[in-house]
C-alpha cells in the first residue's frame, strides 16, 4: 500500500556528530549507498547529505558541515491518520537504517546525531543509541503500534 505524494511527509537526518575527514566522508556516502539499495522503501531510499554553511562575516564567521543521509517518511502526527501497515513498514525501515549506523560507528569510531523534522531525537556513539533514541523514539514508536523489541 502506498499514500498519495500529498500525504504530510517528515525527514529523519542523521549526521556525523564530530570532526570529519575525508575518509568518514566516503564512508558515510558509502553507508547510505549500500542502505539505499538494501531494500524496497515506502517513499524513496535514503539521500546522501553533504552541505557546508558558512554564518557570520569576517572573525564571526562560523562554518558548519553537515555529512550524513535523509530518509523521508510519511507524518503520522495528528491530525493525518497514518494506515498502521505504513507506519509498521517505517519503523522497519528506521530500524534498518539505525542498525547500519550502529554497526558503521562501532567499527569507524563515529559519532551520529539523528533529528526528526529538525528535532534532536538521539545519538549513536560507539555504535550505541542513546536513551532518546532507543526509548523515546522506537520505544515510544513500538508501543503506538503495539511491536515488540
Amino acid at each position: 500500500m502506498s499514500l498519495d505524494r500529498s500525504f504530510p511527509v517528515q525527514e529523519l537526518l542523521f549526521f556525523v556528530a564530530q570532526d570529519l575527514t575525508n575518509s568518514i566522508r566516503a564512508g558515510v556516502r558509502n553507508l547510505v549507498a549500500e542502505l539505499a539499495a538494501s531494500r524496497k522503501w515506502v517513499i524513496g531510499s535514503p539521500k546522501f547529505v553533504d552541505i557546508a554553511e558558512n554564518w557570520g562575516d569576517g572573525v564571526d564567521k562560523v562554518s558548519f558541515e553537515t555529512v550524513g543521509g535523509v530518509l523521508e517518511i510519511y507524518s503520522a502526527m495528528p491530525p493525518t491518520a497514518l494506515p498502521h501497515d505504513i507506519d509498521l513498514q517505517h519503523l522497519e525501515e528506521v530500524l534498518a537504517l539505525i542498525k547500519c549506523v550502529c554497526n558503521f560507528s562501532r567499527e569507524q569510531r563515529v559519532a551520529f546525531e539523528f533529528e526528526l523534522e529538525g528535532e534532536s531525537v538521539g545519538t549513536v556513539v560507539d555504535g550505541e543509541m542513546d536513551n532518546n533514541l532507543r526509548e523515546g523514539l522506537l520505544g515510544e514508536w513500538r508501543r503506538y503500534l503495539g511491536v515488540s523489541d
